[in-house]
């Protein structure tokens, strides 16, 4: 399920079976009007199909996407969503992250990091990604 599909008047029938929150966040480069975008279509093919295997229990959020790569700026932005929604009543909060983007451990936050490895097959990270999230699933 994602967020920016979804209305209001059908929020509250669906809003008791989702427990789990995704937010991807990712980088993207941008000179002289060239985009680099390969960051950006990765995080986003497996977030979405992590939201289609686990519809009906995961709310996908829209991206988070930044430019460049100031790793305080990432930390910030990770500080702030998860301040954000530590109180919004989702049981299990997942941040998709690619492996390299930033010092990912040193952030002291809710979520459950899933860091996505750009040099191994999507299929195959989705399939890890995803066992991830029914390991901590599982584990409560």
């Amino acid at each position: 399920m994602r967020l920016l599909e979804q209305r209001e008047t059908n929020w509250s029938s669906l809003a008791p079976y989702l427990d789990t929150i995704c937010l991807p966040i990712y980088q993207y480069q941008m000179n002289q009007k060239e985009l680099k975008l390969e960051e950006a279509s990765l995080i986003e093919y497996i977030t979405e199909e992590l939201e289609k295997r686990l519809i009906g229990r995961m709310l996908l959020l829209p991206a988070c996407s930044f430019i460049g790569q100031d790793e305080k700026l990432i930390t910030h932005t990770i500080l702030s969503m998860d301040k954000g929604l530590v109180h919004s009543g989702f049981h299990y909060r997942f941040l998709v992250i690619l492996e390299q983007t930033c010092e990912i451990g040193n952030i002291d936050s809710s979520f459950h990091v899933l860091q996505v490895k750009k040099d191994v097959d999507k299929d195959i990270e989705l399939e890890r990604l995803y066992e991830k999230i029914l390991t901590v699933w599982q584990s409560v």
